[in-house]
């Protein structure tokens, strides 16, 4: 099978796989080593390709993509000559004492100008090298010096240009694509202007220039790595060797490069064998991330001749990723993990189609499962959105010159077979009873080791089938509300335990404040955890059940918590079974077993039903004998803890009212107080047009252990439950023997 070959190759480890494939002519890139400086071009372009591979890229503009670049060019067309520093005031104000103020929810120019000039100047430069017209070399250079009037007026005025770094590239590409075509004081002039700006906006002063104080995006190289330190690289090498700005360009370069260094050689660990791009949340990982690591290989071999693939691995990985949180749909779906929005749950796809076009172009040419795996994701995408783009590399498909027009269907069995994928290094297992989109599919938060937009959710889990039937709740929206730090990123918000202690301080989380202050005094932690990647975390799989063990006391505060450990099985195909143990350090301390639903659930004696779309999750208490069950949620409820509901900001955030947020939840509660606790559930999930019996379980409880037998697919199933302490959960399964005839 394919995912088989696949998985047999990730395993082999990254230093080895690049001993394998580097040559004398690439040489293994260091952090703090620049002699690979010596191997820059000496010529213009060399951002994203050059003189060699500039032919191939025309013919692509000319054949292949030809409607692709006609549009580019009617765009340009459609510039003004002479651009201008304009915006709307609706959205961009001057206050009384003369400074500038965004008005929520724009934050940045790109929210409030129509032209800033980088991205235009770039899509200028290129149709002018494309087509040789004159006319279109001129408009380049208004938008280039467009570009610096608008980044100067911005850093004068304290105000945010952009998030991610596209119109400030865009300038340093088109600088490169008609550098040619400069005389030297305009080489100069724009250079020039463009270090100091790029110096400008930095969080630091490593390359000996001013520090800037306004909100700007300052990621990492453990986050997605596209705000103002990324444009270093890109800097130095548009004008490295010059003789324009030469000390400057090189420690530019030097800085760019030491950081990419760290970017890639991070996100390498990150992955693993896995392609998870640093975060579990969807909307980072396969959008803008990817292209953190694409456009510094672009860049690198089209002005080296040095080829990243062959020394970093995790975008070759990176569609396994996507496949196992891929869930099968008229729109691909997916689980909504962390600081995702949860309007509708459908995958963010945007520009997935060029994702998985470069990971062919970079990795599919030796690697024909690669290619088939990247081939068939494509196929999962509306097709509308296969060949789409991501706008930080507008000039992607143009570079994609080894992709073919015309491709066969992947068979069905190139499909990878497993049903249970677990990615440690962001604590994501993933189970499912099948391929279909009919199949049953579920994800576990256990043991991430990655705070990027991770929330207070470890023991969390999703059930889909044919709806969201258990889901994550909550939404960032658009951040403008107290729904992302006092309700979405806690414990409560989540199908996870709670564990109450009087006064306990909330887990601080990121996210804006909603009216323009926090509420005073600060809610109370509604017993959940404060603590993020604590938690350990182990896995079985076996032919009839996958179980997730996830330890997450070390999550939860020491003064209330002294274990906390969950054992979540998928009995295939259907059925989940949910074990918690859970030690206060004094009995009073409430404790509570969280399920979330859109709709509102039924709920009679011991059982529970909720649906969403065109499925159904019955649950049931197994233990403790007594209990409670209370039904949280519905209009002023939705999103209740710490005593207040918190619901989206009422005007600026209306689009996101009333989405796929989870509008209820039950807690199942001990109904009596005690230090150690047992709690077991048993859900079962179906489609609503092919019900099926809930199993008939015969229990016992003896000598500290409870004992569950029941029929289920044709099995007996007997499962051994310790209740207190660290115990195990051990399942038996025998399948009967057929009953003979009698002569």
């Amino acid at each position: 099978m394919l995912h088989s070959r696949i998985r047999f190759r990730l395993a082999l480890p990254a230093l080895l796989l690049a001993g394998m494939l580097l040559t004398a002519a690439d040489p293994v890139l260091k952090k703090g080593d620049y002699n690979w400086m010596s191997m820059i071009r000496k010529d213009h372009p060399r951002l994203l390709f050059n003189s060699e591979t500039f032919p191939k890229v025309k013919a692509r503009a000319l054949g292949a993509e030809r409607e692709f670049f006609e549009k580019m060019r009617k765009l340009v067309d459609n510039l003004p000559e002479k651009p201008k520093i304009q915006w709307d005031q609706n959205k961009l104000t001057i206050q009384k004492d003369g400074k500038l103020k965004f008005k929520a929810p724009s934050y940045m120019l790109t929210q409030c100008m129509p032209n800033i000039g980088g991205m235009e100047a770039a899509r200028c430069a290129f149709v002018y090298l494309i087509t040789g017209e004159k006319k279109y070399l001129e408009k380049a250079k208004a938008h280039i010096y467009h570009s610096l009037e608008v980044y100067r007026w911005a850093l004068k005025n304290q105000i945010m240009v952009e998030w991610e770094m596209r119109h400030y590239i865009g300038s340093f590409l088109a600088y490169d694509w008609i550098y040619n075509d400069l005389t030297p004081e305009e080489r100069t002039e724009i250079l020039t202007g463009l270090y100091e700006i790029t110096r400008g906006i930095q969080h630091d002063n490593r390359d000996f220039g001013q520090v800037a104080t306004f909100r700007r995006n300052r990621s990492n190289y453990t986050s997605g790595f596209y705000g103002a330190n990324s444009l270093r690289w890109y800097a130095g090498l548009a004008g490295y060797g010059d003789g324009v700005a030469d000390d400057i360009a090189r420690r530019l370069l030097e800085l760019g490069f030491d950081d990419f260094m760290d970017v890639m050689n991070f996100r390498d660990r990150i992955s693993g064998k896995d392609g998870v791009l640093v975060s579990a949340c969807l909307g980072y990982s396969l959008t803008s991330y990817p292209y953190t690591s694409f456009n510094f290989m672009f860049t690198l071999n089209s002005a080296t001749g040095i080829a990243g693939e062959k020394q970093w691995f995790h975008m070759r990985y990176f569609p396994n990723w996507m496949f196992w949180n891929l869930i099968p749909a008229d729109f691909p779906l997916e689980f909504g993990v962390g600081d995702a929005h949860h309007t509708d749950n459908r995958m963010w796809i945007w520009g997935l189609g060029g994702t998985l076009n470069t990971c062919r172009h970079f990795y599919g040419k030796d690697d024909s499962d690669l290619d088939a795996m990247c081939r068939y994701l494509l196929a999962q995408l509306p097709e509308n959105r296969r060949n789409a783009i991501n706008t930080m590399n507008l000039f992607l498909p143009f570079l994609l010159t080894d992709i073919p027009e015309n491709e066969a269907e992947v068979p069905a069995e190139a499909l990878p077979q497993e049903k249970f994928h677990y990615f440690p290094s962001v604590g994501l297992a993933l189970m499912r009873s099948g391929n279909s989109p009919d199949a049953t599919y579920a994800l576990m938060r256990a043991g991430s080791r990655s705070q990027m937009h991770q929330h207070y959710d470890e023991g969390h889990f999703t059930i889909y089938k044919k709806g969201f039937l258990a889901l994550d709740s909550g939404t960032r929206a658009l951040v403008h509300n107290y729904n992302l730090p006092f309700y979405y990123s806690q414990t409560v918000a989540h199908n996870a335990i709670l564990i109450h202690m009087p006064g306990e301080p909330i887990a601080p989380y990121w996210g804006e404040h909603h009216l323009g202050k926090y509420p005073e005094p600060r809610p109370l932690m509604h017993g959940g955890q404060s603590k993020q990647c604590k938690a350990g975390t182990t896995t079985v799989v076996t032919n009839n059940f996958a179980m997730v063990r996830n330890d997450a006391t070390a999550c939860y505060n020491p003064g209330k918590c002294k274990l906390a450990i969950r054992e979540f099985f998928h009995l295939r195909p259907d059925l989940f079974l949910v074990v918690d143990r859970v030690e206060s350090t004094r009995p009073e301390y409430k404790k509570e077993w969280l399920l979330h639903f859109q709709n509102e659930p039924e709920i009679t004696g011991d059982t529970y039903t909720a649906t969403e779309s065109g499925g159904r999750l019955t649950g049931k208490v197994l233990f403790p004998e007594a209990f409670t069950i209370t039904k949280v949620g519905g209009p002023g409820k939705e999103f209740f803890a710490s005593g207040h509901n918190w619901p989206l900001h009422p005007k600026i955030e209306t689009a996101y009212i009333g989405k796929l947020h989870g509008n209820w939840r039950i807690e199942v509660a001990p109904a009596q107080p005690a230090a150690s606790d047992l709690i077991v559930n048993l859900l079962l999930a179906e489609d609503v047009k092919k019900p099926q019996p809930f199993p008939e379980v015969k229990k016992s409880f003896s000598a500290g252990v409870l004992t569950l037998e029941f029929s289920y697919d044709g099995k007996n199933w007997q499962i051994t439950i310790p209740a207190a302490g660290n115990g195990h959960t051990k399942i038996t399964v025998k399948v009967p023997e057929p009953v003979s005839k009698k002569k």
